[in-house]
């Protein structure tokens, strides 16, 4: 519903567990495209892979990307990790899968 209204807003970010205190989310790393970022993402992408094929979802789950973003939690040199499940038949229209309920 927000990117409905706020046309700027194209994402909304979901974080599953307890809520993050704010004073956690003050601080950013600095993210760039080298060697130990490449790897970070990489071996993020590996956990999620086998976590779909551990759960019998690699089917279900039409695309997966996993992204890394800056914030680091309140972890000095951290970087948070996003994962942005989509069902579809078509890939013209789909739904977001929401762990727990579509997933």
């Amino acid at each position: 519903e927000i990117p409905k209204k706020v046309h700027n807003v194209n994402r909304v970010v979901f974080i599953f567990g307890d809520p993050i205190k704010s004073s956690k989310l003050d601080t950013i790393t600095n993210t760039l495209l080298c060697q130990e970022t490449c790897d970070q993402l990489r071996a993020a992408d590996n956990i999620v892979t086998e976590q779909l094929i551990k759960n019998n979802l690699v089917k279900k789950v039409a695309q997966l990307p996993v992204i890394l973003f800056p914030c680091d939690f309140g972890i000095k040199g951290g970087r948070g990790i996003a994962i942005r499940t989509f069902i579809t038949n078509d890939f013209m229209t789909g739904i977001p899968a929401t762990p727990g309920k579509e997933i």
